[in-house]
């Protein structure tokens, strides 16, 4: 599936982690530049990987049993990228891609994030579900001020802890594990509990 760059622009990819990622069947023209491109629940091989097209901004790579993304390291345009549900045991690779502003991770095995504080733009970021096993696992996040939306649900930290911690770390956050963050200094941080959004 695929969309040009007549339906779809750099901004679609700009979207809260609460909603579907923005994938639009589109049909590929001769000619017309890729921006926008689903291979999700399929098998996709490192070939495959290397003939994406660089004009990418949005991608999603989701349940396709990946184990690294190496292949990737040329997609610098990407925006959006979706690894959910594979099984990446780090994202050590992911480094030149700096235009990053949003990247799914959900049920992969990552264990450390050393090379995210390399992405200057990214501040949505899921990282449920994954083998993260201490607040030191956390520590290159604290070079992301820039990060607004966070989801860590699932790893091997204790709740209470990391979202304190999250909360002192991270002064941009508004959304944590889904819920919106309370502004410092308010009863609900002071109690450690992110308030539910307003419905």
């Amino acid at each position: 599936r695929l969309t040009t760059a007549a339906a779809r622009g750099p901004t679609a990819c700009s979207s809260w982690m609460d909603e579907e990622p923005p994938w639009d069947e589109g049909v590929r023209t001769p000619g017309s530049v890729i921006h926008t491109l689903d291979l999700s629940n399929r098998t996709v091989g490192v070939a495959e990987l290397r003939r994406l097209p660089a004009s990418l901004t949005c991608l999603d790579l989701s349940r396709c049993g990946l184990e690294s993304i190496q292949a990737l390291r040329s997609l610098v345009q990407l925006e959006l990228l979706n690894l959910s549900y594979n099984r990446l045991p780090d994202v050590s690779d992911i480094e030149p891609l700096r235009r990053l502003k949003v990247l799914y991770l959900r049920s992969n095995r990552v264990s450390s994030l050393s090379t995210l504080a390399s992405l200057p733009a990214l501040h949505s970021l899921d990282l449920e579900c994954n083998a993260l096993a201490s607040l030191e696992a956390l520590q290159p996040l604290w070079g992301m001020p820039q990060l607004t939306e966070l989801r860590l649900r699932g790893n091997l930290i204790p709740e209470p802890a990391y979202r304190r911690t999250c909360r002192a770390q991270l002064p941009s956050l508004r959304r944590l594990d889904g819920l919106l963050v309370a502004p410092a200094g308010s009863s609900a941080a002071a109690t450690g509990r992110p308030r539910m959004a307003a419905s």
